[in-house]
């Protein structure tokens, strides 16, 4: 059977016996095509002459995928020569390349055999595809990019556009020239804070920089990416400790899939603005495998997210990151490049919960005064579970915090046989009772022991103790007897002397 470029080549033949054939004038120009072997070639032609120019390969060289049909453009005389989809021919006409589908990154004459250098492909072909809206595909391939790249979503900000590959292991970007941070950004430079719809995934990075390989979003927070999809792969292999993998500036309701690593150090995913959004994928080989830090992240979900070869799982230092959870996954802390800390280091934030991790390290689950906000599941470190309380101390935290709102009612209910039951409650005054009362009516059954700090004391209607003492004095469990004739003063002297003792009176008598 004939490969693709075998057919093309008989196509070619075929074509250009007939065109050799032809009666001169049976056929107007502007419906023959006219095959050619490069980009080169093409730019040497004379527009008006032909029309229509089939291009075998961008520069000659075979690249596996024909560059395509480029049609004459009458009406156009300005548009710049992009080196890809836009051609300006000897005679100054205009050909545009006719696109069914997605562009290749290959049109416009990227190699993808990691030596040649790329960038200037690779930044045409990101140009035109916010400048056009048609779908941006990277072939498998090592595109090799020397200098940074700043993705601006601006153009398409709020109708998005789209760049695919053929998987984050095979087409990747090769930005090992690159020796500042960020190596790749994303950002959208409207100043709308609004900018939708994007996809960019099955792309892969690869780098060597001392902060974000990978950074989607300005770190003054002034973007803000929604309803984006992104599915990469980024190894950065610096260093230092302040390296990153992926860091996030201002995901918003988005779905990320995430694979980042960080040669052993720094942080291999930096999340420092990100609400409402799913996060997915593996983070490890690096100090942290996942940072929240810096804004505002709060509502979401780390689904069956892998954690491995690091001395960190999770680090939180940031007030304002809350209600996040994580479902699921696995958390290994105990393989990376230095000494194993926890899974979970929370110095701060509030109400981030882990549910169902598998945790496979031996040691502390939570670093030492590293459980702020932190609620893990089925470990007992500030957690519920219906129809018992599992309290576990962790190192600077308390063993069992019951609270309310003030000026509310707390109480901590145990229920007896039938209609009654004990409850530690306190009152809106600040007081503290000790109360048993019908839970069905919520009348209570006696008085109860009321602790009144304003007042420092307690107040009993009645008790039944086993043992007394007063004062600082020693507790007698033992009924104190008093003995002598009471006609004389060997009662009373008895009884000075057992009062002295359970210390209701300091004894000063003289004989």
């Amino acid at each position: 059977m004939a490969t693709p470029q075998q057919q093309l080549s008989s196509s070619i033949a075929a074509l250009s016996a007939s065109i050799a054939g032809l009666a001169p004038g049976l056929h107007p120009a502007s419906e023959l095509v006219t095959p050619t072997t490069s980009i080169a070639a093409l730019r040497a032609l004379t527009g008006a002459m032909f029309p229509t120019v089939l291009v075998r390969n961008y520069d000659g060289a075979s690249t596996g995928e024909t560059q395509g049909v480029y049609v004459l453009d009458a009406d156009d005389s300005t548009s710049p020569d992009n080196d890809g989809t836009i051609i300006v021919a000897a005679d100054g006409g205009r050909y545009k390349l006719q696109i069914d589908g997605g562009v290749s990154l290959k049109r416009f004459g990227a190699k993808g055999d990691g030596s040649t250098d790329d960038t200037r492909a690779v930044l045409n072909w990101i140009a035109f595809v916010f400048a056009t809206g048609i779908t941006g595909y990277a072939p498998a391939g090592t595109y090799k990019v020397t200098q940074p790249v700043a993705m601006d979503w601006g153009p398409v900000a709020t109708t998005g556009a789209t760049f695919v590959g053929d998987g984050a292991a095979q087409s990747v970007f090769d930005l090992s020239s690159v020796t500042t941070s960020p190596a790749w950004l994303m950002t959208d430079t409207t100043g709308s804070d609004a900018c939708f719809y994007g996809t960019f995934k099955d792309i892969g990075f690869i780098g060597d920089v001392p902060g974000p390989l990978l950074q989607i979003g300005n770190e003054d927070y002034s973007d803000a990416f929604n309803e984006f999809e992104i599915k990469v792969q980024v190894k950065n292999n610096n260093t230092t400790e302040s390296a990153c993998g992926t860091e996030l500036n201002g995901l918003y309701n988005c779905s990320a899939f995430l694979v980042s690593n960080c040669h052993g150090h720094g942080d291999a995913l930096r999340i420092r603005q990100t609400q409402f959004s799913h996060i997915f994928g593996s983070s490890g080989n690096a100090d942290t495998a996942i940072h929240l830090t810096g804004g505002y992240s709060y509502g979401n979900t780390f689904i069956s997210h892998d954690c491995e070869v690091v001395n960190t799982c999770v680090v939180i230092d940031e007030q304002n990151v809350s209600q996040n959870t994580w479902i699921g996954g696995q958390f290994v802390w105990s393989n990376g490049s230095g000494p194993a800390v926890a899974a979970i280091n929370a110095t701060n934030g509030n109400n981030n919960r882990f549910v169902g991790i598998n945790l496979a390290s031996p040691g502390s689950w939570t670093a030492a005064g590293g459980a702020v906000g932190v609620l893990l599941d089925n470990r007992g470190v500030g957690n519920y579970l219906f129809g018992q309380v599992t309290v576990k101390p962790v190192s600077g935290d308390g063993d069992l915090i019951v609270d309310s709102v003030t000026g509310n009612i707390a109480q901590l209910l145990f229920r007896n046989n039938g209609n009654s039951a004990w409850g530690w409650t306190r009152d809106t005054s600040g007081n503290l009772l000790l109360i048993r009362y019908n839970p069905s009516t919520g009348a209570s059954i006696d008085t109860p022991i009321v602790i009144e700090p304003s007042q420092g004391v307690s107040t009993f209607k009645k008790a039944s103790l086993s043992g007394v003492g007063f004062f600082g004095a020693g507790v007698s469990t033992t009924r104190p007897t008093v003995s002598g004739a009471k006609g004389g003063n060997a009662a009373l002297a008895s009884l000075i002397q057992q009062l002295a003792a359970l210390g209701l009176i300091a004894d000063s008598t003289t004989a």
